[in-house]
């Protein structure tokens, strides 16, 4: 049997132990145990403490797994995103070639940044080790942070 429930402070040591079997790419579970301490600690004041409604907030679920006791997922929900992290946007335009009959050149793609300065929301965090992606649990972890 599995459970969804709220991140708090004293998951960070299983925060970390996912952070560790993550990829590196997975920039939101760095492999810092510190900084996924603050992380859970974060989720647990956004989850319990009154909402402030123009302060950042990160919602952070786990996904634990019962019989075996452990976290096998995570996935969460930054606010007010976008100032103070990662400010932008990307946009992937296909070209086409200069209208040339000599230049035979193929169309190719163009990854376009854009810097952007609005608060936003941002879906994010979402990892889920590979002996448990079977059985909807990744849907799950998806779908049920907006729950």
């Amino acid at each position: 049997m599995f459970i969804l429930r709220p991140l708090v402070a004293n998951d960070h040591s299983s925060l970390f132990e996912l952070a560790m079997k993550a990829h590196s790419g997975v920039t939101s579970l760095p492999k810092d145990h510190v900084l996924l301490k603050k992380k859970a600690l974060s989720s647990e004041k956004s989850f319990f403490e009154p909402f402030e409604k123009n302060k950042e907030h990160i919602f952070l679920f786990i996904l634990e797994d019962l019989e075996e006791k452990k976290t096998v997922g995570v996935s969460g929900i930054y606010t007010k995103s976008g100032k103070n992290r990662f400010p932008f946007l990307y946009q992937l335009e296909k070209k086409l070639p200069i209208k040339d009959p000599l230049l035979k050149a193929p169309s190719y793609s163009l990854l376009k940044v854009f810097k952007y300065e609005e608060e936003v929301t941002e879906i994010g965090s979402l990892f889920l080790e590979k002996t448990s992606r079977k059985e909807g649990l990744g849907k799950l972890l998806s779908l049920g942070r907006f729950l």
